[in-house]
């Protein structure tokens, strides 16, 4: 949660309303998780690059409790998410189903390494952006992150950084 275009880190200056949108998510993570695992350590957040994007993270790290809960248990409990349904999580949910009006298809799934090295060990990271190209069309996914502080007119223009973003990926780029 939390994006803003610029050049470098160093021109991060982040909202109270980006803060509080890491935020809840980050609170909603680790509630979710407390039943499931033994420990639950959080690092951040901090202000990482994509681009010329900047995004709020905060890494959560956690350990199931031994033979009581698989991986599957961890998903069922965190998706989706605020970042990418809302709270109360029921309540949004349904509203985006009845409101939305295209199938979401890869976003906001589910990537990373599962047992990495068979160690028992997994990075699971939500997918927040993505696209589909068919022929000669391209399909972007992305969001932004609404709460009562949003100004609907930044976050539009943060969407479009967010695709402008994901073009250049494709060597693509919109014109002004």
């Amino acid at each position: 949660a939390g994006t803003q275009s610029v050049a470098t880190a160093n021109e991060v200056n982040w909202t109270s309303k980006e803060r509080d949108e890491q935020q809840i998510v980050t609170d909603f993570l680790v509630q979710e998780l407390k039943p499931l695992t033994s420990e639950v350590k959080l690092s951040g957040p901090n202000t990482v690059m994509a681009g010329n994007l900047a995004h709020l993270e905060t890494k959560i790290e956690a350990h199931l409790r031994p033979s009581k809960y698989d991986i599957n248990d961890v998903f069922s409990a965190l998706h989706p998410s605020p970042a990418i349904c809302g709270m109360p999580r029921e309540k949004a949910l349904r509203f985006i189903l009845d409101n939305e009006g295209y199938e979401r298809s890869f976003y906001t799934g589910f990537l990373g390494e599962w047992n990495i090295d068979q160690g028992n060990s997994s990075q699971i990271y939500v997918n927040l952006r993505c696209m589909q190209i068919f022929g000669q069309s391209i399909e972007i996914y992305v969001g932004g992150g609404i709460t009562k502080d949003s100004d609907p007119e930044s976050e539009w223009n943060e969407t479009v950084s967010k695709s402008k973003t994901m073009l250049g990926v494709i060597g693509f780029s919109l014109q002004e």
